[in-house]
């Protein structure tokens, strides 16, 4: 052997991955053949089954024969194929056979429904972004990381390598990017942060790599030797690279429960290709003649003449057993937890049957979990508080329903009442909330002070942090909603898409309609572009719920400080829209809102009460303004009958709005009577006493001409929270965020006075 080949067979010993984690030679140790199977489904040959299991690929060496037959085969399906069901379990291969594949599934015009049956792996996760649709049973796995490989040469040609691994990261970005509809770059940041990102059917279909977690968890219920050698050869690849634990247990059961058995082994047949399409990989490897990299490959390969485990190699590989089972049987402990303590269960079969799952290494938790389902259903009556039936109603929700209006009674118990299901909360504080939830996660409270329960259940991922953040919300909603907000009547709420300026088109601006003469065509009419803009701001201040808080159990903390943001953010839109009476700003002709050019501001030397004041030589002011906004002309010159509907006033004119606008208040001579007041609705506000104490408002009907134009930012009306756990503080930061924006439509819809010393009535001294 030259020292060249020596050297190239020492870097694939160095670069492949570990062997079965069983203590065997290689000729007895199991091996999973790649299975490429294309086979109809459907009577009428309209839907065919992919079935995609073991290696992308058959090894580094030569072309792969696999994908070849992929792209064969679906080229052969008549056009009378609607559907495509590829089903796949594999922990990848060749980077080039999985590019091969998923371009050969997305070529063809069928709808592709991918499904994962066990574990979807580097290039196997890329051929699954080939799916139409993609779905991942509740125990499946889906991985995606860097493409590796090897080459030997000399410095330039390794960086020349490294170039063409980052190569094919972009191409393969491009297929996760169509997939989940995210970025490039954040797609590329998985693809060369030399990372394996693991992902369970719920973290795959938030992250949209996914589209849905089947209910279907059907799998292989009765694994042989071949498929839990498949399983543990998995676990011995991925914990050599690091897979964190949580992930370690789930993806052995997903291995598991794809993984094929010895009866559905294909056997190759003569000549060298199986009717798979797999092709029984060389028993030795003939080295290149001449330097050359190899092609790029993921953890999935497994090269042929791998050599025997060392002992570190196999002590290795225990540690990752027993840490994988470590991870089973906390994972099984978690989902016992929240039942341990309940005074309605027989306690002592829960426990007999916890341990039983956890000493049975077979026992997956999710099969500890349809074992806890079925006793809690059938061996359990509840005797008491409320409790989660399986399949009517979720557990977690019904928790946390009942410890948020727990906590809503004590601060408010006239508005919250307690229900069955907060009624096991009675008398708890916020402590008493904090270590259940530690508890019911899993995490033991005993000898911890009321510091550490504090700051743990804060910083934990139980349900106290959510339970805080929803009291918190609804306090500030119920707060916002409850504050007083008098501008509603009299304008219009709209929604902006963004934070872009808008432009208004004004009502009265509409095109007269013209006669159409018998045979004549239609004329158009234009509306021209609105001149007034605006556009909505944020605005937002964060509070922080401190484990102080949490240990002084200081409600108002956790109440009033949220009402007394979410109250401020109604009065914020009322500064906002009252400011524009008071500022009485330009408008986009030029011309200030309340104007004699728009013919809207009244004669300041009538009082309000002259309305009612039978002085001939005053003018009734409010009569003035009805007949002004009256005369008021659209954009084309005409009439467009505005009548003034509400009257808006200051604190101290609110006693002459109440008079002028009741039909009782007459005059001396039983011949006159108030006319005009009582088809006013009075309105007081105090922001308009920092405008003037004297001057008073008109305002139409909003429906019928424009007033005022109030807006939110779209999917955000009202008051918002965000929730984070806190850096600048020990415990949770809440966010109010409110978006609003407000502007002065058109002047035709609003009238000013603004006012004078009322004038005597006749015979007063």
């Amino acid at each position: 052997m030259t020292k060249r080949n020596a050297l190239f067979l020492a870097c694939a010993a160095a670069l492949a991955t570990a062997p079965l984690a069983a203590p065997r030679d290689r000729q007895d140790r199991p091996h999973i053949e790649p299975q490429m199977t294309l086979r109809p489904c459907a009577a009428d040959d309209s839907a065919y089954e992919l079935l995609i299991y073991g290696d992308i690929g058959d090894s580094w060496w030569g072309e792969s024969v696999t994908a070849q037959s992929v792209a064969e085969q679906l080229n052969g399906l008549a056009d009378t194929v609607a559907t495509i069901n590829v089903r796949i379990n594999s922990y990848g291969g060749s980077v080039a056979d999985g590019l091969a594949i998923y371009n050969a599934l997305k070529r063809h015009k069928a709808t592709k429904a991918v499904t994962i049956d066990g574990v979807a792996m580097s290039s196997a996760s890329l051929i699954a972004m080939a799916g139409d649709t993609v779905s991942m049973p509740p125990t499946s796995i889906l991985m995606i990381h860097a493409p590796w490989g090897g080459c030997w040469g000399n410095a330039k040609e390794m960086r020349q390598y490294a170039d063409v691994l980052d190569k094919f990261s972009d191409s393969m970005a491009d297929a996760y990017v169509k997939k989940s509809g995210k970025a490039k770059d954040d797609i590329l940041s998985l693809l060369k942060d030399g990372e394996d990102h693991y992902y369970t059917g719920e973290e795959a279909v938030a992250e949209g790599f996914a589209d849905a977690v089947t209910n279907d968890d059907d799998g292989n219920d009765s694994p042989d030797e071949n498929a839990r050698a498949y399983a543990n050869q998995l676990l011995e690849r991925i914990s050599a690279r690091g897979a964190p634990a949580k992930y370690a247990g789930m993806v052995v059961t997903a291995a598991l429960r794809g993984a094929p058995n010895t009866s559905t082994t294909t056997t190759p047949t003569p000549g060298g290709v199986n009717p798979a399409g797999a092709r029984p990989a060389p028993s030795a490897p003939n080295p290149p003649a001449a330097p050359a990299a190899t092609p790029p490959v993921d953890t999935g390969s497994d090269p042929s003449g791998a050599i025997p485990m060392t002992e570190e190699e196999k002590k290795a590989a225990a540690k990752a057993a027993l840490a994988a089972d470590k991870a089973r049987r906390e994972a099984i402990r978690n989902q016992f937890a929240p039942f341990v303590a309940r005074t309605d269960l027989d306690v002592a079969a829960l426990q007999n049957l916890q341990r039983e799952c956890e000493d049975d290494s077979d026992t997956t938790p999710e099969a500890a979990g349809q074992r806890l389902l079925a006793m809690l259903g059938k061996d359990t009556t509840p005797t008491g508080g409320p409790r989660a039936e399986p399949g009517t109603q979720d557990e977690t929700a019904t928790y946390r329903d009942g410890a948020i209006l727990s906590l809503l009674h004590r601060k408010d118990p006239q508005a919250f009442k307690h229900d069955e299901k907060s009624q096991q909360f009675r008398g708890m504080n916020l402590l008493d909330h904090g270590r259940d939830c530690l508890e019911r996660a899993g995490r033991k409270t005993r000898g911890l002070s009321r510091q550490e329960i504090a700051v743990q259940a804060l910083q934990s991922t139980s349900d106290f942090p959510h339970i805080l953040e929803a009291v918190i919300t609804r306090s500030l909603r119920r707060a916002y909603e409850a504050s007083e907000r008098t501008f509603v009547p009299w304008t219009r709420q709209a929604t902006l898409p963004d934070f872009r300026q808008v432009s208004r088109a004004q009502l009265a601006g509409a095109p007269s309609l013209k006669r159409v003469v018998e045979g004549a065509e239609y004329e158009f009419g234009t509306i021209g572009d609105g001149a007034e803009k605006y556009a909505v701001q944020k605005y937002g201040r964060i509070v922080a719920i401190t484990w102080e808080v949490i240990i002084n159990d200081d409600m108002d903390a956790l109440t009033r400080i949220p009402e007394m943001f979410g109250a401020s953010a109604a009065d914020l839109e009322s500064d906002i829209v009252y400011g524009i009476l008071n500022a009485n700003p330009n408008m986009a002709d030029g011309n200030a809102l309340f104007s004699a050019a728009h013919g809207n501001l009244g004669n300041p030397a009538a009082a309000l009460i002259d309305a009612v004041s039978l002085d001939p030589t005053v003018g009734n002011p409010l009569a003035a303004m009805r007949a002004a906004m009256l005369l008021q002309k659209g954009a084309e010159g005409r009439y467009i009958t505005v009548r003034p509907k509400y009257l808006l006033v200051p604190p101290g004119l609110e006693e002459a709005a109440l008079k002028v606008t009741n039909a009782a208040i007459v005059a001396a001579r039983g011949s006159d009577v108030n006319v005009v007041g009582p088809t006013l609705t009075p309105i007081t506000e105090p922001r308009l006493h920092d405008g003037s104490a004297t001057a008073w408002y008109g305002a139409a009907d909003p429906s019928r001409v424009d007033t005022i134009e109030y807006a939110y930012l779209e999917g955000h009306e009202g008051v918002f929270t965000e929730t984070r756990q806190g850096f600048e503080v020990d415990g949770v930061q809440v966010k109010c965020r409110h978006v609003f924006g407000a502007k002065a439509i058109d002047w035709r819809g609003l009238f000013k006075n603004a006012g004078g010393t009322p004038s005597p009535f006749p015979g007063t001294p």
